[in-house]
């Protein structure tokens, strides 16, 4: 049995898709992590110390805080290589980052608007179904997203399938690859760790 590791400190905004493809990383890396739920216009002090800009998600450890979302996922992934989560192949790892940007930049702003609306939108709601069924057979070559090991890839779609899911974004039948590929990664305790209690809190 795996020793947790100690001594991590989330700071991240609520709803927060990098705070939570964070959290998943931590879980899969067997990090244990106090998350704080920090309000911009208001700091706690210690965040403030490491981080007078007040960059979100930041990770505070023994060592080193850490902020940019992708500056933490790759620490995390080369001080605690096992499991590994990017390829160490140089080829397939600039892949992998490439796909990451793209999820972050096109995806994740699809979400974003639609997170505390009062009212559907349905044409935000049109582009996210287009989106999923235009990528759909990537999700049913291999058990993960391009893979057959779970990776940052992962660790990053899921917070937006999760927004998708909770939202109650109507998808076709045509997207039914990508519920399977949710259905998969939620059998993974790092997942469902993560998102255990996160509706309660919305």
């Amino acid at each position: 049995m795996s020793t947790r590791r100690t001594g991590f400190t989330l700071f991240t905004e609520k709803n927060s898709l990098d705070g939570d493809r964070v959290k998943v990383t931590l879980l899969e890396k067997n990090i244990t992590c106090e998350t704080v739920i920090v309000d911009p216009n208001n700091p706690p002090g210690d965040l403030l110390e490491v981080n007078p800009q007040i960059i979100l998600p930041t990770l505070i450890t023994r060592e080193i805080a850490i902020y940019h979302t992708d500056t933490i996922l790759e620490f995390l992934d080369e001080r605690f290589p096992h499991p590994p989560l990017l390829p160490n192949d140089p080829i397939l790892r600039a892949k992998f980052r490439l796909t990451l940007k793209t999820i972050v930049n096109d995806w994740y702003p699809l979400v974003e608007k639609l997170i505390g609306r009062k009212t559907a939108d349905n044409k935000t709601n049109k582009a996210i179904a287009d989106l999923l069924v235009a990528y759909s057979p990537l999700f049913s070559q291999t058990n993960y997203f391009q893979s057959d090991d779970f990776s940052l890839i992962d660790a990053t779609i899921v917070p937006f399938l999760w927004w998708v899911k909770f939202l109650e974004i109507p998808l076709p039948k045509k997207a039914q690859p990508v519920l399977d590929y949710y259905d998969r990664l939620f059998e993974k305790e790092s997942v469902k760790m993560a998102f255990d209690k996160k509706e309660k809190t919305i």
